[in-house]
């Protein structure tokens, strides 16, 4: 036998002794709760009932300072649930589990010294801990749970070993003080949402000798940079997602209210499900017409999204699967046949071309023209760099009347086309 699950023994009123076997390396939340043995209070030590070298359960008043016994080798899951008045905790060397719950919403925690034995931090272990400011985690633990560390609101570091191999769904979720982590080496999986809601966090580093990820300007990617996996909701900026990169992760720009325009380039034709879901302070997107599925809720809650430049034709955009939940991404302006320009990936972000639309509502007609007659003639100077931009029909560096006039043809139908 190596675990004994949730509930296991609660409520055997006759049960008035245990033991647990050495092979045992789990216990769960409430497994010996209201037996014979727990509601005998000879039992308990300290606030603490203790069986063998398992730590099972704490009182919930449990305060200030406390140092689990050297000897322990175990805490069983929810032993310090919601003990709100715990402000720090020890735990030894001997301890090589810290079940799932143990700590859920100690939320004046300040502290707590992890020992060096500890090779596993279970599910939602500190969910909760909002006093929580710093964690070093040891290293001979290989796997972070679910929720490990969900909502410490305070934590503004953390230190992940490189024996770490795996890191839990929703693990760092809601860590809102969080400025910068790095993923090391063994590192092979990484949940879904691990660090989302980190609302401060601006970076997202990854050791080179990682297999499975890698990291550009502090975004979180697969190896070969196929797949964007997270880009950091701390970052105010445009973006220009590199060249090379295939999809947009799920969640990928989940709730990064500080980004404001993003660019899309050729190469991806995938846009995954709430992919840009909460990024209320993104304007304008580029995409390239690459693209060809949008999932459900990509763009859900864009509220102020107002402009998509789109490579393609009208035709070309109409036969992307868009999933529902897209509302700001369809009502938003479409700038059709647009020039995505992703610039070079070292430089600043550049402003997206759309030849002959100087006006900026998608279309290139007789009102574009007259504006550009109006700064030929020196009536009324256009300043604007990407209007300038828009307006080099020509492409030779300069807006002149050999730009009018080429306008003056493509509006008056005598050329097709201004490339």
């Amino acid at each position: 036998m190596t675990s004994i699950g949730d509930d296991a023994f609660r409520d055997c009123t006759g049960l008035t002794s245990v033991t647990i076997p050495d092979s045992v390396t789990s216990i769960g939340s409430y497994a010996f709760y209201d037996t014979a043995y727990y509601n005998d209070s000879e039992n308990w030590e300290d606030g603490v009932l203790y069986i063998d070298h398992w730590l099972i359960e704490a009182e919930s008043d449990i305060s200030g300072n406390f140092e689990i016994k050297s000897g322990t080798i175990g805490i069983s899951g929810g032993a310090f649930y919601e003990c709100s008045s715990l402000t720090s905790m020890t735990i030894p060397n001997s301890v090589t589990s810290i079940g799932d719950y143990t700590f859920y919403g100690c939320t004046n925690l300040m502290s707590v010294t992890i020992g060096n034995g500890v090779t596993s931090i279970g599910y939602f272990a500190f969910y909760g801990c909002t006093g929580l400011t710093s964690v070093t985690i040891p290293d001979r633990v290989t796997i972070i749970g679910f929720f490990a560390f969900c909502y410490c609101t305070r934590l503004t570091s953390v230190t992940i070993p490189d024996s770490v191999t795996s890191i839990g769904g929703y693990a760092f979720y809601g860590c809102s003080s969080l400025t910068s982590v790095t993923i090391p080496d063994r590192v092979t999986s990484i949940g879904g949402y691990a660090f989302y809601g980190c609302s401060s966090l601006t970076e997202i580093l990854v050791s080179e000798g990682n297999s499975a990820y890698s990291s550009k300007d502090g975004v979180l990617f697969n190896k070969d940079k196929t797949k964007l996996v997270c880009y950091p909701a701390g970052k105010e900026t445009s973006y220009i997602i590199p060249d090379g990169v295939m999809s947009i992760g799920k969640s990928a720009f989940w709730d990064c209210t500080g980004l404001t325009s993003v660019t899309i380039p050729d190469s991806v034709t995938f846009i995954d499900n709430s992919a840009f879901s909460g990024c209320t302070g993104l304007t304008s997107v580029s995409i390239s017409n690459s693209v060809v599925s949008i999932e459900r809720y990509a763009f859900n809650g864009c509220t102020s999204l107002t402009d998509v430049y789109y490579g393609g034709s009208e035709d070309d955009w109409n036969a992307i699967e868009i999933g529902y939940s897209n509302d700001p991404l369809t009502s938003a302006t479409i700038h059709y046949n647009s020039v995505i320009d992703t610039g070079d990936a070292d430089d600043e972000p550049t402003a997206t071309v759309t030849p002959g639309d100087l006006n900026g509502d998608g279309e290139v007609d007789a009102s574009d023209l007259t504006i550009l007659v109006r700064h030929v003639g020196k009536v009324e100077t256009m300043e604007d760099e990407t209007t300038l931009a828009n307006a080099d029909v020509t492409g030779d560096g300069n807006v002149d009347a050999s730009d009018l006039t080429k306008l003056a043809q493509y509006v008056g139908k005598i050329i097709s086309s201004l490339d």
